[in-house]
């Protein structure tokens, strides 16, 4: 008598099924890798973009370095106008906010014969120079009263290194919208400067 089973015995075409490889988990659609192909190529551009602006900062400030300044100065200047209380302050801000209005849009065409479109690079090139320690700076002197003070003393340190950097690409260019661009730019600089250092008792000697 043979013995009873109590299992049955597969046939082959289960014991196959039993023994083959589990089914591949489901990866990305076809809409999800463009995405993320998409997003990868964007980083790596930026990322690029920042080596190539930091190895031309190594040679000297470019007109992104420049860009990135100028930009950081007029976010600055517009996020605290209203809160300055000197009328004296108030008028040098609101003429460096003009000029800075200005100058952001002019220097797009000398960027332009560089190869650097500012409208499009706009986000990376801030992020250069951004505002957020001015910023910070800023916020911490108006929660202490002292916002008047600090604001005068420290744009007037801003221009004054802003016009140095200037200088120095005005120096090192052949362009003639450039040299056009910048020496307006630092004219009209240079005289809102006054206005500071009239408020603050400087010299313009430091």
């Amino acid at each position: 008598m043979q013995p009873h089973n109590d299992y049955d015995v597969p046939t082959g075409i289960d014991y196959l099924n039993q023994i083959s490889a589990p089914p591949a988990p489901q990866g990305f659609d076809k809409k999800s890798k463009i995405i993320l192909l998409v997003l990868g190529i964007i980083g790596l551009l930026g990322l690029v973009f920042i080596i190539n602006a930091a190895q031309n900062a190594s040679r000297g400030p470019s007109l992104t370095n420049l860009v990135a300044r100028l930009q950081k100065l007029q976010t600055v200047s517009e996020k605290f106008t209203s809160r300055l209380k000197s009328s004296q302050l108030q008028d040098a801000n609101s003429s460096l906010t003009a000029v800075l209005t200005t100058a952001n849009k002019s220097i797009e065409t000398p960027a332009a014969t560089q190869n650097i479109d500012v409208k499009k690079d706009l986000k990376n090139i801030t992020a250069l120079d951004p505002p957020t320690k001015l910023e910070e700076k800023f916020e911490e002197a108006y929660l202490n009263a002292d916002l008047d003070n600090t604001y005068a003393y420290t744009m007037n340190t801003e221009l004054a290194d802003t016009l140095l950097m200037m200088n120095r690409i005005k120096e090192g260019s052949r362009s003639k919208s450039t040299i056009d661009f910048l020496e307006k730019t630092i004219s009209d600089l240079t005289n809102v400067r006054k206005q500071l250092m009239a408020i603050t008792g400087d010299s313009g000697k430091s």
